[in-house]
């Protein structure tokens, strides 16, 4: 018996190889008859037989093209799997976010407050002061359904089959539920209904399906728990615990079948003391707390920031921002259950966000941060859209709620256009001729003014032209922002007979448009050359966009006038936002306009006594033009009464050989810094030297070889740190947006340099701490510091700005 059971066992097992290696063996064919399908259909003139007039030599020859390119096709194909593979894992891993974000959704919804009220009440114990078994019940009867079950309105919806006297859960859905119970509210059996449903009412049918809305019950807390409170509030709360309220919250628990309570307070009826109560984790540690004597209390301060992905400070259409919500607490004692909520303070139905989310205890020193995703639907419109974030925490101990506000952009398509196109051959004319190998480079750029996204393009040639074996056939790029050009280098041979020009076609598909470019290649005739091509790639000019201007960035609002006169005080203001050969600075061109407006306004210097110049109006001659010897300010300068104020905000660079940094024009390279930039050094020595009675320079720059959105600049693509040494004239005061290390970085919420928003709003009087009317040196340059250190870190970024000044105390601003 035992040897005809092996007998069978290793039968089975021999099928099973003889099956596996059948199937390999097919796939294996299926794969190489796929590879010669394709290599056959794109090079058919690789496959013909041996023509008659066909030397062997030059038969040999194809037979090892024929060769070549098989392999080449077997290696595209195998890339192609392996991209179709990484492409079903994304689609695979955005159905599981998709999954995950819908029921955070659900219990975001789901959050409800809840009030109970105290039944019964035991003996207090005195010596370690509590109550012990305190039983509760709901307060409001609206809760209750049939006198049994606590229901909070949180419905599911499901479609019911109808199966004779069954009621049948449809099996589509995805969370499939076992529990059977049998005849609720005395209907027919129901198979398939949730853990905690007990009740449900028909409210609907469509064909075989009844449509039914089902209540799912949250457990009530069960049983007693004890009630922590001091001892001097404890005799008249026993007096008058019936009139005591119990205030709480409830929601769904991650499995959405089962729910939680939490933030649940005693508030006492005669003294209004609140006092944990409940089973949860942050409350019993709460409950340890409120025993004692005396509860140290928690001092908590939350922070909001919006970030939006592409960094242009809307919400555009079809984008997915976040809310990021940090609280402090910078008290002495913990703050435990807190919870915090988003709140809509303007209507917009194509944006969705989540409700609320849970942080539970902070502990005295510590931070926790929470984040709610924010999505636009691609029929958003343009608007400003506000909410409130508010918290709660179990003693009565909340921050201040914090309002934050962006705005929503309408979906605004690209435009892909070919734009120019080189070539190289191996003739002296640069002409195209039959039988002759072509390269060429075709250049696609976005025109647009919106983004496009998910780029494909694939080039095909016409009847009688064949790609080289090492030619590419398909480029793809994830992102072309407007104005944002790329090359598409492809190589042909030509057959004899080819004509008088060859039709290229390039087709493109973007996420929102598809469309093809012809590219019509004359034969024997001078074309342009990639390397012309490349030039005029250098020297193509800047697409200007559709203004953009916010309404929603406050310090650009009902900027105040001091009342300060500068009537012999001088401003210089450079703001570099587009550079001719590096990436640009976010937003510096905006910087720089409004920093003239508070020069104007704040610090009441006269328009006519501002050197104001942005983007290509800031070449290196204009450095020059401005504070040398006999320049601009030279000639203006009244000594000793005469303040001075520089602003730049724009690309520094450093030069490692001789440990120097240097602020780079429009026209300038920070590969050549010392050539073609203006040395920081040099600049604090005439700024020292003019006489002038004080000078402060704003600086929102980094020396660190890369832009505010984290681009580099240098040819090796790797930041590069320098320490900035400090003016070393004794009337030359520096504020500096980072430290020598750090970036300088953008805040797209509020569409400026993050030292440059600070910058302003302490100019408007935030950074008057002690309220005299007077903002000192120390007193701005600490503003700036600690609100952009914090809120770079909100953005995950270190920035650290410094502050270099022998005169702290020095009033720089008075209202």
């Amino acid at each position: 018996m035992r040897k005809s059971s092996l007998h069978i066992v290793l039968a089975y097992l021999f099928i099973c190889l003889f099956l596996i290696q059948t199937i390999t063996a097919q796939s294996g064919k299926k794969h190489i008859d796929e590879v010669w399908s394709q290599a056959r259909q794109l090079r058919p003139e690789l496959f013909l037989p041996k023509d008659e007039f066909e030397t062997t030599l030059e038969y040999q020859k194809r037979l090892k093209q024929q060769k070549d390119f098989i392999k080449k096709v077997n290696q595209d194909l195998a890339a192609e799997n392996i991209e179709k593979k990484k492409e079903a894992e994304r689609l695979k891993k955005e159905k599981i976010a998709e999954k995950e974000r819908r029921k955070q959704d659900k219990m975001a919804e789901s959050l409800k407050p809840i009030e109970f009220i105290i039944k019964d009440i035991g003996i207090y114990n005195a010596d370690k002061e509590y109550f012990k078994d305190v039983a509760i019940t709901v307060k409001n009867d609206k809760y209750f359904k049939n006198d049994k079950n606590l229901v909070i309105g949180f419905v599911h919806y499901r479609y019911v089959i109808k199966n004779g006297t069954n009621l049948i859960v449809d099996e589509s859905f995805d969370d499939k539920i076992v529990t059977i119970l049998d005849k609720p509210s005395g209907l027919a059996n129901v198979i398939g209904w949730p853990d905690g449903g007990d009740s449900f009412e028909i409210f609907g049918v469509e064909g075989n399906y009844w449509k039914v809305k089902l209540y799912v019950s949250p457990p009530p807390i069960k049983g007693s728990h004890n009630l922590y409170l001091p001892r001097s509030e404890a005799r008249s709360f026993k007096k008058n615990y019936k009139s005591a309220k119990i205030d709480g919250f409830i929601q769904l628990k991650d499995n959405l079948k089962t729910y939680e309570h939490f933030n649940m307070v005693v508030i006492h009826p005669i003294t209004g003391s609140r006092f944990p109560f409940g089973p949860t984790k942050d409350i019993a540690a709460a409950s340890v707390i409120a025993g004692k004597k005396s509860v140290v209390p928690p001092d908590l301060t939350m922070r909001v920031a919006f970030v939006e992905p592409n960094g242009n400070g809307f919400l555009d259409a079809e984008e997915k921002g976040k809310v990021k919500v940090s609280i402090t607490n910078s008290g002495q004692g913990s703050a435990m259950g807190v919870f915090v909520k988003l709140d809509a303070e303007t209507s917009n139905q194509d944006i969705s966000a989540g409700k609320s989310k849970i942080i539970g205890e902070i502990s005295a020193g510590q931070t926790k941060t929470k984040e709610f995703e924010i999505s636009a639907s691609k029929t958003v419109k343009r608007m400003e859209n506000r909410y409130t974030v508010s918290a709660t925490e179990s003693y009565g101990f909340p921050p201040d709620p914090a309002q934050i506000s962006f705005e929503t952009f309408p979906f605004i398509p690209p435009k892909l256009e070919l734009v120019d196109f080189g070539i190289s051959t191996p003739n002296e004319g640069n002409e195209i001729r039959p039988q002759t190998t072509t390269e060429v480079q075709a250049r696609v750029q976005n025109r647009g003014q919106g983004p496009a996204e998910d780029v494909k393009f694939s080039i095909n040639l016409p009847k009688g032209v064949y790609f080289t074996p090492d030619s590419r056939q398909d480029y793809s790029f994830a992102f072309l922002k407007p104005g944002e050009f790329k090359d598409l280098e492809f190589s042909f041979n030509t057959a004899k007979t080819v004509g008088k020009s060859i039709d290229v076609s390039i087709g493109f598909t973007e996420g929102s448009t598809t469309g093809k470019f012809p590219l019509e290649l004359e034969v024997e005739k001078t074309q342009q050359t990639i390397q012309q091509l490349v030039i005029s790639g250098q020297e193509m000019g800047t697409l200007k966009f559709a203004d953009v201007a916010t309404v929603s960035v406050d310090i650009e609002k009902d900027i105040p006038k001091s009342g300060r006169k500068g009537k012999n005080d001088l401003a210089v203001v450079f703001g570099i936002e587009s550079y001719k050969n590096v990436p640009g600075v976010s937003f510096a061109k905006r910087d720089a306009e409004w920093m003239k407006k508070y020069f104007e306004n704040v610090l009441g210097i006269p328009k006519k006594q501002i050197y104001y110049r942005t983007d290509s109006d800031v070449g290196q001659a204009e450095f020059s033009k401005v504070f040398s010897e006999g320049g601009w300010l030279d000639k203006r300068v009244k000594k000793g009464k005469s303040n001075l104020y520089i602003y730049y905000a724009g690309h520094g660079a450093p030069d490692m050989k001789k440990n120097k940094a240097y602020l780079i024009p429009y026209d300038g390279d920070p590969d050549y810094a010392s050539q073609t930039g203006y040395e920081m050094d040099a600049l604090y020595e005439q700024l020292g030297d003019f006489g002038a009675a004080s000078v402060t320079v704003f600086l929102d720059a980094c020396f660190s070889g890369a832009n505010r959105d984290n681009e580099m600049l240098l040819a090796d693509a790797r930041p590069v740190f320098i320490e900035v040494e400090s003016p070393a004239a004794g009337n030359v005061t520096v504020f500096s947006a980072s430290g020598g290390k750090e970036i300088s970085s953008a805040w797209p919420e509020k569409k400026h340099g993050l030292f440059s928003y600070y910058l302003m709003k302490g100019m408007r009087g935030e950074a008057d701490t002690d309220k005299n009317k007077n903002i000192t040196v120390g007193e701005l340059g600490d503003y700036i510091k600690q609100n952009v250190s914090d809120m770079a870190g909100m953005l995950d970024r270190e920035q650290n700005p410094t502050l270099s000044t022998m005169n702290k105390n020095q009033v720089l601003i008075q209202y």
